[in-house]
């Protein structure tokens, strides 16, 4: 597509009747920066001069995006002091584009500089720059610095947070731990009549939820719904994880009742149901939830919910059950997880079978038959690692 562009740009005077001007360069410098041909750009930048086309402020901002693109962040930085020492004032998109790059690839602290430079050339950064440094310090856990922009954000006046900055705030909050002060930040957003969104409560709920706090992902996702926000299936797995975390089962199920109807399950959603039902002892409820998914119409591939259910039958030493439940993982054609499902095998099932049964090494051996069966052999050394310990 690139090489018909440029083929129809040397062409415009016969197709078109006129000459290119800068804007068609800039339309074809900017193309260049999709295939990351950088090299090519800069000869194409040089040929603006040869055919009397200056340069202007798009230019040199699809020039750093391009630097940007191949990560040579020095070379961006030059071309914004050029512009500066050639009275081409760089605008808000120009630095934001180096900030952008420079955090995204882990450069903070040189992405802080450039905004701070901002404010000394005279130039105000918008709300996304703000949120680019809120969401890059958070994202490596660096709450001081994250709060830090965030304060600027809220007390500047020519600058003012938006939806996006809420989510990103909330988001690195609660990714800090700082779950409270994320329920502080809602408050505030809904004073500032800025509109929530299920990216907003689905990260309040599922934190809430870590932390073991489901009466508050309750009022999210109550309060959720009274605003007319309907929940997806990231939001309904989030709080149903938080209500296996606490063990409230029957509040489990009314949850998996409602999303049933609603069609709002996926195999995640199933996996979430196994593994909270399984590690809270109701073993029999998730056959039944298995079983009643088998019988139905949908298809998915449960396999990781089979394994919840295989470990648990192994704990529980119902090792038939388990077995049985192994061969109709295989008869799917699904493929368990081989580390996971051996070591459970091993730890919690036949192995455990054979400290009390009084024929010697009669677990150990059925464990290697079944094991045997769907080996691979990069499998093998650690799965003799642990018996050798073990045994």
């Amino acid at each position: 597509m690139v090489d018909k562009a440029m083929e129809i740009f040397q062409n415009m005077k016969n197709i078109f009747g006129c000459a290119p001007g800068v804007r068609s360069f800039n339309t074809l410098l900017n193309a260049l920066w999709f295939p990351n041909q950088l090299s090519r750009a800069e000869l194409f930048f040089k040929y603006f001069r040869t055919m009397g086309v200056s340069p202007n402020l798009e230019t040199y901002n699809v020039l750093i995006k391009l630097a940007c693109k191949m990560r040579q962040f020095d070379k961006a930085k030059e071309l914004l002091d050029w512009m500066w020492e050639s009275n081409l004032k760089p605008d808000v998109y120009s630095y934001g584009t180096l900030i952008n790059g420079l955090a995204k690839n882990g450069h903070l602290d040189k992405s802080l500089e450039v905004f701070d430079e901002m404010f000394e050339r005279g130039l105000y950064p918008d709300v996304t720059c703000y949120n680019i440094l809120i969401d890059g310090f958070l994202k490596i856990g660096d709450y001081d610095n994250g709060k830090k922009i965030w304060e600027r954000l809220i007390s500047g006046s020519n600058v003012y947070p938006n939806v996006v900055s809420y989510n990103v705030m909330i988001n690195g909050l609660c990714r800090c731990g700082k779950f409270n002060e994320g329920l502080e930040l809602w408050d505030r957003m809904k004073k500032n009549a800025q509109k929530m969104d299920l990216f907003t409560c689905s990260t309040l709920i599922h934190g809430l939820c870590e932390l073991g706090n489901v009466n508050g992902a309750e009022r999210i996702f109550k309060e959720m719904i009274e605003t007319g926000l309907s929940p997806d299936v990231v939001v309904y797995g989030a709080l149903l994880n938080g209500y296996c975390k606490v063990g409230e089962i029957k509040k489990c199920f009314e949850l998996w009742e409602v999303m049933r109807k609603e069609d709002c399950c996926n195999v995640t959603s199933y996996n979430i149901l196994m593994r909270g039902l399984c590690k809270n002892g109701y073993l029999n409820k998730a056959l039944k939830v298995l079983q009643a998914e088998n019988e139905g119409e949908r298809c998915m591939d449960l396999c990781y919910a089979y394994s919840s259910i295989v470990k648990g039958l192994c704990r529980e030493g119902r090792l038939d059950e388990a077995t049985t439940c192994r061969g109709h993982v295989l008869q799917k054609g699904w493929t368990p997880d081989m580390i996971t499902y051996s070591l459970e095998l091993m730890d919690d099932g036949l192995c455990q079978k054979q400290k009390d049964s009084s024929r010697k090494n009669e677990g150990t051996v059925e464990a290697i038959e079944i094991l045997v069966q769907q080996s691979q052999a990069a499998y093998w050394d650690e799965i003799f690692l642990r018996l050798r310990n073990d045994y």
